[in-house]
């Protein structure tokens, strides 16, 4: 008889629980899930496991008899599994991660989830930075990975690992500019201040390029925080603002923002995990890494 093994942990944890719902809540996974897998193995085994209350669930003598056995496997198996992750993620070993404010607000929250879960009794610090910081710390070596933009900069002693690039938009207020406005040349646009992140850097040395190759004079760049703090100041009428398109996408279906068409195009924006060349890192380290490539 080959049953799946995952059958058996669902059973073992309704009839430890009591309760499809705390079960399920156990598990992470969802109350149809379990009462498809027990229903699966009530097949398979060909009998009832359980009896079906409105206040729970309670074994029958054959679920009682399977429990019997199934509960000293389970266990053994969770002891071994624990003291596998002993040994190789000591209790010792930490995390150390610097991130900018898109990488914890939109990237990291998943992933750190999952190493709570995963590891309850090892430390974890999470600092924010400007990308400059976040960039410096990986070096200095008070931290262990930095989520940030690509560096502009070449530093040889460290790695940088691409998770992928992401387009750049100038949106505004419809109150500012008419949604119907014609497409904007640099001299158009220049005429309004325009607002970034330190996210987002790269572009305004950009704009700054070209007005440079356009003989047109500087225009009031206004340099904030967050990405946050851009839409904050568009929606009050403060100027046209730089961000990555994803980020607003539901506020321009809503109308509250708009995209603005320019004749040129922003550089795309490459987002990376950088960290220290030729160091050697934990399992702890290496095992988090390996959340974002799988």
């Amino acid at each position: 008889m080959n049953i799946n093994y995952e059958h058996y942990k669902v059973f073992y944890n309704v009839a430890k629980q009591g309760s499809i719902t705390m079960a399920a809540h156990k598990l992470y996974i969802s109350q149809p899930a379990v009462s498809k897998s027990i229903a699966q193995l009530e097949k398979e085994l060909g009998c009832p496991l359980f009896i079906r209350h409105s206040t729970g669930m309670t074994l029958t003598q054959e679920g009682e008899l399977l429990y019997s056995h199934i509960a000293i496997a389970y266990e053994e198996i969770a002891l071994g599994e624990s003291q596998l992750q002993s040994l190789r993620f000591p209790k010792s070993d930490m995390l150390r991660i610097a991130a900018d404010d898109l990488a914890i607000r939109y990237l990291l929250g998943p992933e750190i989830h999952h190493f709570i879960r995963k590891f309850p009794t090892h430390p974890l610090t999470l600092k924010q930075g400007t990308p400059d910081q976040v960039t410096e710390m990986v070096r200095q070596g008070t931290v262990d990975l930095g989520f940030t933009i690509f560096p502009e900069a070449y530093f040889p002693d460290l790695d940088t690992v691409s998770l992928g690039s992401y387009n750049g938009v100038f949106i505004a207020s419809p109150e500012y500019i008419h949604p119907n406005s014609t497409t904007f040349d640099l001299a158009d646009l220049i005429e309004h201040p325009i607002i970034y992140s330190y996210n987002n850097t790269s572009a305004a040395h950009y704009l700054y390029t070209l007005m440079g190759q356009q003989n047109i004079e500087p225009c009031s760049l206004m340099e904030v925080g967050t990405t946050d703090l851009v839409e904050d100041y568009v929606l009050h009428g403060c100027g046209i603002g730089i961000t990555l398109h994803h980020l607003v996408t539901e506020k321009l279906e809503q109308k509250s923002l708009i995209s603005l068409m320019t004749s040129f195009q922003l550089p795309p924006i490459e987002r990376a995990i950088i960290l220290r060349k030729h160091e050697k890192h934990t399992a702890l380290i290496t095992d988090f890494l390996n959340t974002f490539f799988c």
